[in-house]
């Protein structure tokens, strides 16, 4: 007596795939926005700080 050997179901492993493949595309796409909002968070902290140091210079410089 020979058994069949196992064959997978294409179909599901086609439906896990995209699945899968689709999970990947939306964190990435999150991610992408994550970091361009961490960017300009930062840019405007450099702003702000850079010219607080740049008004201190300015004072310093007119007291001499």
């Amino acid at each position: 007596m020979m058994t069949k050997a196992f064959q997978p179901n294409t179909a599901v492993i086609r439906s896990a795939f995209a699945a899968v493949l689709l999970g990947v595309a939306v964190l990435s796409l999150s991610a992408c926005n994550t970091v361009n909002g961490a960017g300009k968070d930062l840019s405007n902290a450099g702003t702000a700080t850079g010219s607080a140091v740049s008004n201190t210079a300015t004072d310093v410089q007119q007291k001499l």
